[in-house]
């Protein structure tokens, strides 16, 4: 588990990596938030600044933690030894209150790479809360998340599902977190008009003439991939076309549980569980675009952490 990657990676490459995310997000800071949010009152008596939290919340999320009391430490004991810093309760109320804050950076950060984007690709994923033998008796967000099935686990599992839109490049550019039982197609119109693109790839999960007439007349193309008996088959080219490029959105998927541990989310209350996952997408993000600045491709985001 990268929980434990302080023990593997020295504590150098940590602070270079720390320095590079506060660079970034201090600059967006400054330049995107508004004047009347980075001068709200008492902000003086704040140990550290806006930026500083959230760069400290981007890293934890990179190097996989997934307590919040075990970062905290963490992080408190080897980039600010000897400064001020919150404690954890405090540091965690900061990083509620910050939450619109970094919900609005990484939409500025990504929206200008959807209009670069020849075509989008929009998939579910499974955010269980609990291990399925405890599906029945779990407490955690109770009203909130309910019992759902896994089709490629083939299981049923307690939690929520987390539909995802992103760009050719890798980039997350929209999400919609629904109930476990809640089908893909119920959510995906709210999905698209987070970011709208004129063409969308999808699997079997959503094929609909209803939704794709619907999301037509907003000039939206949306390619599923159709069943096998079905009436209207895509021709073959563009069959292998969808099939081939849909791969790199469950790639994603599984690169997400691994580094950022998407799927081991422990949350008690939902703006706690918001928060990670926002602070999930905009760490990946920054990481896309360091890959693509080094090697041109998107997808290869895993060396900016661990090279």
């Amino acid at each position: 588990m990268q929980e434990h990657s302080h023990f593997i990676k020295s504590l150098p490459q940590l602070q270079k990596l720390y320095h590079k995310i506060l660079l970034e997000v201090q600059d967006m800071y400054n330049h995107l938030v508004p004047l009347k949010l980075r001068q709200r009152r008492n902000i003086h008596q704040q140990y550290q600044k806006d930026f500083v939290i959230i760069s400290v919340c981007l890293l934890g999320k990179m190097m996989g933690f997934t307590s919040e009391r075990s970062w905290h430490s963490f992080a408190k004991a080897n980039f600010f030894s000897g400064q001020f810093f919150p404690e954890r309760s405090r540091y965690n109320r900061i990083c509620r209150q910050l939450l619109w804050i970094i919900k609005f950076l990484r939409y500025q950060f990504i929206r200008r790479f959807l209009a670069q984007a020849p075509y989008t690709i929009v998939d579910s994923l499974p955010l269980p809360l609990c291990h399925s033998a405890r599906s029945f008796r779990v407490k955690r967000l109770r009203g909130y998340a309910d019992r759902g099935y896994c089709a490629s686990k083939k299981e049923h599992y307690y939690g929520f599902k987390g539909s995802f839109h992103i760009t050719n490049t890798g980039f997350i550019v929209g999400y919609v977190i629904s109930r476990a039982s809640t089908h893909d197609l119920s959510v995906l119109e709210e999905l698209l008009d987070q970011s709208p693109h004129c063409i969308v790839l999808g699997d079997k999960g959503y094929v609909s003439e209803k939704v794709g007439q619907k999301l037509a007349r907003k000039g939206i193309q949306l390619l599923a991939m159709k069943r096998a008996n079905s009436k209207n088959p895509h021709p073959v080219e563009l069959t292998k076309f969808i099939r081939f490029r849909r791969k790199q959105i469950e790639t994603l998927f599984s690169n997400l549980c691994d580094v950022f541990c998407i799927d081991q989310l422990k949350p008690n209350s939902l703006i706690g569980f918001e928060l990670a996952i926002d602070t999930i997408l905009f760490a990946h993000s920054l990481l896309v675009l360091w890959a693509i600045q080094d090697h041109g491709e998107g997808t290869k985001w895993r060396d900016q952490i661990f090279n």
